[in-house]
């Protein structure tokens, strides 16, 4: 009997070690284009820079006379298995660092697809892309000398920036109640909550990704909170701080676009207005 409890204490233990080796393998992309997955979860909104098949997917679709990358990314949303598709443009990978242009460098949309041997397999993607493929690249200057002054400069890692140590569960939760207070008691029942970096500027500010999902009661019902927040490098928030998502979330939780053949920009457009009256980028 005792042997019996100590095997099954090791297998316990063997598993619990596995399944964290698997989480962390499963953030950390593993992939040949760490430059390009930089890019990719520094600019794409509601990426978590993993999936729960693998890394990451980054293809190389182009590149220019002056090096200028084409690329799409692909990528299975942390709970909702739905597969989303960007397109994006990186201007230089160069001494350990990469260079893009902020906010019009990517283009994303999302589409239910199915899963076949672990693998990414396309529907109404392909289709999207060639529609927006000349569009982003002549939003980008391609084939144009390079102007790394119009570039956000990051340095090249395989996996998202870590949330401070500051922001608990707690504290993200108090965040959660500040930003909407009628959602106390849906938190109640909260199945997952999730806080990441989206990006940083060069004098410390953060624009963070805020998801809650939410079962409203134990029975049945839910509801689904999603924000972008800008902290200041002192840990406070200006007036304007944060972009409620929720109008651009489906009834699945998801970011969506109605119409896959033009830019889904209205997400985007807000960022870079929570950014401009944040001062992002701009000394103190």
């Amino acid at each position: 009997m005792r042997k019996i409890l100590v095997i099954v204490l090791l297998l316990s233990v063997s598993l619990m070690l596995t399944s964290c080796l698997f989480m962390l393998m499963g953030y950390t992309y593993k992939g040949d284009y760490p430059d390009l997955f930089t890019v990719s979860v520094n600019s794409i909104i509601g990426t978590f820079g993993w999936t729960n098949h693998g890394s990451s997917k980054i293809e190389v679709l182009e590149t220019d006379n002056y090096g200028r990358i084409l690329f799409t990314y692909d990528e299975i949303d942390n709970a909702y298995f739905e597969i989303s598709t960007s397109i994006l443009v990186c201007q230089l990978s160069l001494d350990g660092y990469v260079y893009y242009y902020p906010d019009v460098n990517v283009y994303t949309i999302k589409s239910i697809n199915k899963l076949s041997d672990d693998r990414i397999v396309y529907s109404s993607d392909h289709f999207a892309i060639a529609e927006n493929r000349n569009a982003i690249k002549e939003a980008n200057d391609w084939n144009k000398p390079l102007a790394l002054d119009k570039c956000t400069k990051k340095s090249i890692d395989n996996k998202k920036q870590d949330i401070p140590n500051y922001f608990t569960e707690d504290a993200q939760e108090t965040l959660f109640h500040k930003l909407n207070p009628d959602m106390h008691d849906d938190l109640k029942y909260s199945s997952m909550i999730d806080f990441s970096v989206l990006t940083t500027d060069d004098y410390g500010r953060t624009v963070y990704q805020m998801l809650a999902i939410c079962h409203r009661s134990p029975n049945g019902g839910s509801a689904s909170y999603s924000y972008l927040v800008l902290e200041q490098p002192d840990g406070t928030y200006s007036d304007t701080y944060f972009i409620d998502c929720s109008m651009y979330i489906g009834q699945e939780g998801t970011y969506y676009c109605e119409d896959y053949t033009k830019w889904f920009s209205p997400l985007y457009d807000d960022l870079v207005a929570l950014k401009k009256a944040n001062n992002w980028n701009q000394p103190f």
